[in-house]
């Protein structure tokens, strides 16, 4: 985004607006965060009424509390409580099976990444 400001003659100019190159933070349904797949998958178990969150909670080792700031993203899911409710999905949900093996295999990949299993490179790759 560019607006302008008054130059020492009165003239127009455009003046930068650095916030405006700044990568969108917010999906593009409204302006509202979008939720980890893992807190997606939490919301979508509570409304299934397949478990209550006091269920749900005592499967992750945490309070009802903290289930109610996952769900509503204001505080991300550890990787032990993602692998946890992936282990609860598929274990008490068949409906929601295939998204707990997604949670579950995209905690494997972050858990490789942590400890240093994945390659990762300083360079660019070159080209032949």
């Amino acid at each position: 985004m560019r607006a302008f400001a008054a130059t020492f003659d009165g003239k127009l100019r455009r003046q930068h607006d650095p916030a405006a190159d700044q990568p969108y933070r917010y999906s593009m349904t409204g302006g509202q965060k979008r939720l980890s797949r893992a807190a997606a998958l939490l919301r979508d178990v509570l409304a299934s009424q397949a478990a209550d969150a006091a269920t749900v909670a005592h499967a992750l080792a945490v309070d009802v509390a903290t289930i109610d700031a996952f769900v509503s993203g204001q505080k991300p899911m550890p990787l032990d409580a993602q692998n946890s409710l992936a282990t609860f999905v598929i274990d008490k949900t068949p409906e929601l099976a295939r998204d707990g093996h997604r949670l579950r295999a995209q905690v494997s990949a972050a858990q490789d990444y942590e400890d240093g299993r994945t390659a990762t490179h300083h360079v660019w790759p070159r080209w032949r």
